[in-house]
């Protein structure tokens, strides 16, 4: 993991794929969609040029996400 990012939606991209990648992160924050639709949504979130943006608690979240290998392990 990097200690510097551009910006805030390089620290969560970098965070989301750590935690397991798109389609993980996506089910884990809109369990009622399917998994490539969540997965879309997240990637949607993180593009400046959408509308959809993450609230604090989303990204309060995503911060807390362990790495997918240690989560497993634990």
């Amino acid at each position: 993991m990097h200690l510097h990012h551009e910006d805030i939606n390089d620290a969560l991209r970098e965070a989301i794929l750590v935690a397991g990648g798109y389609k993980t992160v996506g089910a884990l924050m809109y369990p009622e969609d399917a998994p490539d639709h969540a997965a879309g949504k997240v990637r949607d979130a993180l593009n400046t040029d959408r509308r959809e943006k993450f609230s604090p608690k989303q990204v309060a979240l995503i911060s807390r996400l362990r790495p997918a290998e240690t989560a497993a392990t634990q």
